[in-house]
């Protein structure tokens, strides 16, 4: 008896091994194909290596011990998931010629038990984004994900994605996406939740700047526009401006005013439109107290 189980424990062992060195194979071949898709390759090509980085993804994504593996090496893809990691978006945009980008993303859903998960993958088939609508995968609205927040409007669990979305002739765009899960258990971009920017709800918010002075997209704990002492935690965001012929800038394109902030607040299942939130960190004894890194508060400075 002790001799089958310990053959079936190498059988095992070995097919363990089998896959995650098929996987590494895999995940060595991206890394190598990235290499083309970031060079000078010419369009065609580059569009044809983006398509065999895709199947590769795909079928690393579908395997059991996905949820384990180490994508660090895949420095192009982005890798962003729910607190819980039982979401998963894996997004990536590549330059082609003319300025543009190509987009691409898969989104990984866990059951409660962590076990193999469903598989999305995004085709991005919109030329142009609109805010008042709903996408599904086969359509969605590419970008590149930094940040997915979670939380619960009514019983449905809902989505906030903050993404970055490649421009031409020193244009940026920033956008704020929402995502929820049908019953069904498919995703769908877009949902009526952003109130106070227009006459009617939006699915979605986008930001135009010029590239030139970073624009910050945060998820902080701020003041309450109007309150002394009450916090809590916002969308917060630099207002746009047009830009001054003497700050040198390309003409044309807003830029970020790093002394107006605005936001979103959570509230009534909605994200509601909020203008002049304070950025500035509570009086501290310790001088050499600073805001943090990631309030972007010194625009000029490159950070690594």
């Amino acid at each position: 008896m002790n001799k089958i189980i310990f053959i079936v424990f190498i059988l095992l062992t070995s097919s363990f091994g089998n896959a995650q060195n098929s996987e590494m194979a895999s995940r060595n071949s991206i890394a190598q194909l990235g290499k083309i898709l970031y060079g000078n390759a010419n369009d065609s090509i580059k569009k044809v290596t983006n398509l065999k980085v895709e199947l590769l993804f795909e079928e690393i994504l579908s395997t059991e011990n996905s949820l384990v593996l180490n994508l660090d090496s895949l420095i192009f893809i982005k890798v962003i998931s729910t607190d819980d990691a039982g979401i998963k978006l894996f997004t990536w945009a590549v330059p082609l010629s003319d300025g543009s980008f190509l987009y691409s993303g898969f989104i990984q859903k866990f059951d409660k038990k962590r076990t193999i998960g469903k598989v999305f993958r995004l085709k991005n088939n919109s030329t142009e984004i609109d805010l008042f609508k709903s996408y599904p995968p086969e359509n969605w609205p590419g970008a590149v994900y930094s940040r997915i927040i979670e939380t619960k409007f009514g019983k449905q669990s809902f989505y906030t994605l903050f993404g970055w979305i490649g421009g031409v002739q020193g244009a940026t765009y920033r956008i704020i996406e929402t995502m929820i899960f049908t019953e069904d258990g498919n995703p769908v971009f877009g949902q009526p939740v952003f109130s106070g920017l227009s006459g009617r709800l939006q699915f979605r918010v986008i930001f135009k700047y010029n590239s030139q002075v970073p624009f910050h997209l945060g998820y902080e704990k701020q003041l309450i526009p109007g309150s002394k002492k009450q916090r809590e935690y916002m969308i917060v965001f630099n207002r746009l401006i047009a830009s001054k012929p003497e700050m040198g800038l390309s003409p044309g394109l807003k830029v970020a005013d790093y002394s107006l902030f605005d936001g979103f607040i959570s509230k009534d299942d909605r994200w509601v439109f909020v203008e002049n939130v304070d950025v500035r960190m509570p009086e501290q004894k310790n001088s050499s107290a600073r805001p943090p890194d990631d309030l972007e508060l010194a625009p000029a400075t490159k950070r690594k």
